[in-house]
């Protein structure tokens, strides 16, 4: 806190310095947005742990991976909601290509979307789930298939 109350002080002293200020404040509240757990992935006998942000805030949610020039290659973004229903998630100002799982109630892989960044000042499209989803898992592009986990999969969050 008292780094964020430097920080909009430093706006105060020099004025039209509130953008700087805002990127610099920003990881601060992002990273509290989040909570951390290990996710693990089971199909056919093969498993793999990623570390992973939970996103169980509508907050949390909305901010997702937004303005992050690069994702760790073990790392992944659980969204966790009270119920099932058809999902919507966009790419507005993510700029790391993403694969998006969607979950059911009991943590079964319902189908795997891949997610692209919009060039420029492009729009981002929406990606739905086909089905109803309690769960998603955001992970960097092509991570499911390089791994070997396809519809069907098992997560468990840790």
């Amino acid at each position: 806190m008292r780094r964020v109350l430097i920080g909009l002080l430093s706006a105060v002293v020099l004025p039209g310095s509130l953008a700087v200020v805002a990127l610099w404040a920003a990881p601060l509240h992002a990273g509290s947005l989040f909570k951390k757990g290990t996710v693990t992935i089971t199909q056919g006998g093969r498993s793999a742990q990623i570390a992973a942000e939970i996103a169980a805030t509508p907050e949390a949610r909305a901010q997702g991976l937004m303005h992050r020039a690069k994702f760790p290659e073990s790392a992944g973004m659980l969204f966790v909601y009270k119920s099932s229903a058809r999902r919507e998630f966009w790419m507005k100002n993510t700029l790391v290509p993403l694969s998006i799982a969607f979950m059911s109630q009991d943590f079964k892989i319902l189908e795997i979307l891949h997610m692209v960044p919009p060039k420029g000042t492009d729009n981002p499209p929406s990606y739905y789930s086909k089905d109803p989803a309690r769960y998603a898992l955001e992970v960097n592009r092509g991570w499911f298939k390089r791994n070997g986990f396809g519809v069907g999969a098992r997560v468990r969050l840790e």
